[in-house]
């Protein structure tokens, strides 16, 4: 027998008839067969929207959105300790110049402080420096 369905070319024996009009793609109305419960003609299942492939859309790109922000939390955890290493390396660098610096600046004043002024070896080495200029 004929499938009574508009645009179904199926044939089937009578006593299956109404179990292939349950599923036949061309019945007046059907059920969404996602599970939404929606009853839909032929029109409308072509443009069914159903709710529930739009929350697994939605369920799927919070997901991925998910996945992204804690990527991008993990690289801002080691930009920040990177940044931190090099903020610290920089300030023991500042230092070891500074203490360079203190040496350098403070030898000059070392030997003057070992010769006390009045002396012999003070004299003589003022009367050198005059002397070379």
């Amino acid at each position: 027998m004929a499938c009574p369905n508009e645009g179904c070319m199926s044939r089937v024996p009578r006593g299956d008839l109404a179990e292939h009009q349950q599923h036949c793609q061309h019945g007046a109305h059907q059920r969404c067969p996602l599970g939404c419960g929606a009853t839909l003609g032929p029109a409308e299942r072509a443009n069914h929207n159903c709710y529930r492939e739009l929350r697994e859309a939605w369920s799927q790109r919070q997901e991925r959105s998910r996945t992204l922000v804690l990527c991008l939390l993990r690289r801002m955890r080691k930009m920040h300790q990177t940044t931190n290493l090099i903020r610290r390396q920089l300030a023991q660098l500042g230092d070891f110049l500074e203490e360079d610096d203190a040496l350098l600046v403070g030898a000059p004043q070392e030997e003057a402080e070992a010769t006390p002024e009045g002396s012999f070896g003070a004299e003589l080495w003022g009367a050198q420096d005059q002397g070379t200029l």
